[in-house]
């Protein structure tokens, strides 16, 4: 069966329309403006979150157990005339120990994750491992288990952990780990700070060409807008994906592998998982 869209993606504009949200929103931008001092005349703001929630998510984990919410776990700065300096810069929010404004207001379906289990590390790059490690561990318990979910009385698996890179108050990137069954390429450990490349058309299929990185652009493409998948969208799912690979893992593909019949090989790959996905 297909999960179809309603009013944008999955619901989510009619979802934050409501007078009631519209309201608290509001609320939690006037206490950023306040606290950081921010010149809106300058900056404009975004919060981030994830809409999540009764199926959104693709896969079979705890939080489509949960009726659809709103969980904000970040905010951004957009600079409105663009500069060299703070454009586009990263706030570092202490979201959950304020008084005049508690960012999340649960009874109304809009969440903080900094009210739920959230993890730290330090990584030393110049000896990554000891860290790669502990957010293995920290990834496998939440694949196993979703502390978020759990925190709202549901037990069920989690799908993975976003980080981010701090310098004192400027964020320097942003990764996610996942647990083996959610993952979009295949690797010897849940966690890696680097690769080996891939010198073959057969390597690249089997490590980057997975059903879960075909699946996200049929959800992203088609059924999060509600649009009807067909066998017809073969090619540009294949597109997708084909780009997709390219753009992230470009620096570990060797130049010995044949690319027009690696395109090929992942359109194989796309026809034989619609065909599965279209007789569910």
């Amino acid at each position: 069966s297909q999960i179809m869209a309603v009013n944008g993606h999955f619901g989510f504009p009619a979802f934050m329309k409501s007078s009631d949200r519209t309201k608290s929103m509001k609320t939690f931008f006037e206490y950023l403006i306040e606290f950081y001092k921010i010149d809106t005349k300058v900056y404009d703001i975004m919060i981030f979150g994830e809409f999540c929630g009764d199926n959104i998510q693709p896969f079979d984990i705890a939080l489509i157990h949960l009726p659809k919410c709103f969980v904000m776990f970040d905010a951004k700065l957009i600079e409105k005339q663009k500069s060299d300096t703070d454009y586009n810069r990263w706030l570092k929010i202490d979201m959950k120990n304020n008084n005049k404004c508690i960012i999340g207001n649960s009874d109304i379906l809009l969440y903080n994750v900094y009210d739920f289990q959230t993890y730290e590390v330090q990584i030393d790059m110049s000896n990554p491992e000891p860290a790669r490690i502990i957010i293995e561990h920290f990834t496998i318990n939440v694949d196993n288990e979703c502390p978020f979910a759990k925190q709202l009385g549901i037990i069920g698996k989690g799908e993975g952990i976003v980080w981010r890179m701090w310098d004192g108050d400027k964020c320097l990137s942003t990764f996610k780990t996942k647990g083996d069954s959610h993952k979009v390429k295949k690797e010897k450990n849940v966690v890696t700070f680097s690769q080996e490349n891939v010198e073959s058309v057969k390597e690249f299929i089997d490590k980057y060409c997975t059903d879960n990185r075909i699946d996200q652009f049929i959800t992203k493409l088609y059924v999060a807008k509600g649009v009807k998948v067909e066998m017809k969208n073969i090619p540009e799912i294949t597109d997708h994906v084909f780009n997709d690979i390219i753009s992230e893992e470009s620096a570990n593909i060797g130049r010995d592998v044949d690319m027009a019949n690696a395109y090929k090989q992942i359109s194989y790959c796309v026809k034989k998982y619609l065909t599965n996905f279209l007789t569910k």
